[in-house]
């Protein structure tokens, strides 16, 4: 998928989506496709990006839970904007995301700048939206290699009154790399802005590498310490690493 193609599965009434199953040797999730242009402070355009992406949607009326996306491949790579999440946005519960590869790569932001300039993120998540109150989605992560880069995130999040799912991490070598003032690379199972309670992260790997400001959080603080987004009012998860070094 490039150039903010998407495959999705949608419910916006009472009925729950279908599942999105893909089996494959390589999947490539990169690249956006501007949606509409914003004049900055500085005079220059910038644009609101949409990101090729794997979605499993929830809308606001709808009651039953989603179904999810699972995914088989010998490589998986979300890179340049690109995104597999599974989220709700009402009372139905997200579906869950398993990803099983030899190799999960996440790395590089959109080419394009949005108006805040920082580009589009490449996420694997499951999300709470505001308001929410449905449960997020269990997101399970098994590989032989996992590379999170460039200042980007696999994450579990609520931002509304539903609890987020947890992050399921079985690898035998974990590689999470970067940090700057704006946020770090990392494994994230956050409670931010709403009342909702955060996931657990549970990590398991023969090797965890975490280098240049990367990081693995529970927490219900934003990444970045300049974030505008208060603290959420529900209660972090817990933190469970098992690495032999």
């Amino acid at each position: 998928l490039q150039g903010g193609s998407r495959v999705s599965t949608t419910s916006e009434t009472t009925g729950a989506t279908g599942s999105i199953k893909i089996k494959a040797d390589s999947v490539r999730v990169a690249g956006t496709t501007p949606l509409l242009e914003e004049r900055l402070p500085d005079g220059s355009i910038g644009f609101f990006l949409e990101g090729s992406s794997i979605v499993s949607d929830i809308r606001v009326r709808a009651l039953e839970a989603g179904q999810g996306s699972d995914i088989e491949a010998n490589r998986v790579e979300v890179t340049a904007g690109g995104q597999i999440t599974a989220t709700t946005a009402g009372p139905g519960d997200a579906g869950n995301v398993p990803v099983s590869a030899n190799e999960i790569i996440v790395s590089g932001r959109a080419a394009l700048a949005a108006p805040d300039n920082n580009g589009g993120p490449s996420v694997i998540s499951t999300v709470v939206a505001p308001a929410a109150s449905g449960n997020g989605g269990t997101l399970t992560l098994n590989s032989r290699l996992l590379s999170v880069l460039d200042v980007l995130h696999i994450s579990t999040g609520s931002e509304g009154l539903g609890n987020a799912g947890y992050l399921i991490v079985d690898s035998e070598f974990v590689r999470i790399s970067g940090g700057t003032a704006e946020g770090r690379s990392g494994l994230f199972a956050s409670a931010i802005f709403g009342s909702g309670d955060g996931g657990n992260l549970i990590v398991n790997a023969r090797q965890l590498q975490v280098l240049n400001g990367g990081t693995g959080s529970v927490s219900n603080f934003p990444s970045s310490p300049n974030s505008p987004i208060p603290p959420g009012q529900g209660a972090a998860g817990n933190l469970e690493i098992a690495a032999e070094e």
